[in-house]
C-alpha cells in the first residue's frame, strides 16, 4: 500500500547508522509522515482560503 512505499522511502533517507531498530524507525516514519500530512493540510486550506 501507499504507506509502507512512503515508509520505505523514509527509510532509505535516514543513514543505517542511525537505527537498525525496525520497530522504533516503523514509530518515527508515522510520526514524520504524521506532521508531514498535517502541515500539507494545513497548506492546502490556507490556499483555499485565500
Amino acid at each position: 500500500m501507499y504507506g509502507n512505499r512512503v515508509a520505505d522511502a523514509l527509510r532509505r533517507l535516514v543513514p543505517d547508522d542511525v537505527s537498525t531498530d525496525r520497530s522504533d524507525g516503523e514509530e518515527a516514519s508515522r510520526q514524520l509522515v504524521g506532521l508531514m500530512t498535517k502541515s500539507r493540510t494545513n497548506k492546502i486550506a490556507r490556499n483555499e482560503r485565500s
